[in-house]
């Protein structure tokens, strides 16, 4: 029964196309706000045209970087003052083997797909606990 989430607040990260844009969709109709995260603040403004500007509330987020992400939960704090829900769906594939792969890029492929999730885990649990919120977290995993 999801009308006991009408009023809550999700957050979704790569949320600009995909699975996170098609997870923030079906949120968004049980009457949940989505803060959706991504890269690319035209596709996210696509999306919140698409979703509603008051149920889609578009932030440019570079996940790898935990200063965006810790900037993301203190907008969340100010606007809603709570967090239900945390997808954690943004992520990288690498197309080069391992074998053949430079540092760089076991970097990005580590900072997006488990650095990044960890940190959102994180202050999920501790925004989730400040309001004392029975919240989710849900990982999508490539």
């Amino acid at each position: 029964m999801m009308n006991r989430w009408i009023g809550k607040v999700a957050l979704v990260s790569g949320s600009s196309g995909g699975i996170g844009l098609a997870i923030s969709k079906a949120l968004a109709t049980h009457g949940i706000k989505i803060v959706g995260l991504g890269r690319r603040i035209d596709k996210l403004q696509d999306a919140a045209a698409e979703i509603g500007k008051d149920k889609f509330f578009p932030i440019e987020c570079d996940v790898t970087n935990e200063e965006d992400i810790l900037k993301v939960f203190k907008w969340i704090d100010e606007k809603f003052g709570r967090l239900d829900i945390l997808v954690n769906n943004a992520g990288v594939l690498s197309p080069t083997p391992i074998i053949d792969s430079k540092t760089e890029e076991y970097r990005r492929v580590i900072d997006t797909n488990l650095i990044a999730p960890a940190i959102f885990a994180r202050e999920a649990v501790k925004a989730m606990k400040k309001c004392n919120a029975c919240g989710h977290i849900i990982n999508i995993s490539r």
